[in-house]
């Protein structure tokens, strides 16, 4: 969902496929910060819940973040 927005946001500026514009769309697709489930892991705040959602974040984001990429590519040309 953020990366769509980020795409909205740059086509709604009319900014091209620079290199800036490419980095924001792929740094908004990245997946979860693994840091940052490890501090709410120790805080316990749902743990198993954290662990889920980084598990299944960092593979959905792999495989999402380069087709992200392509697409803010093919419609900025």
């Amino acid at each position: 969902m953020c990366p769509a927005l980020v795409v909205a946001l740059l086509w709604l500026s009319g900014t091209g496929p620079d290199m800036v514009s490419r980095v924001s769309v792929i740094e908004s697709a990245m997946p979860p910060m693994i840091g940052a489930a490890v501090v709410a892991s120790q805080a316990n705040l749902a743990p198993r819940l954290v662990s889920m959602m980084v598990g299944l974040g960092i593979p959905l984001g792999l495989c999402t973040a380069p087709a992200w990429f392509w697409l803010f590519s093919a419609f900025g040309r």
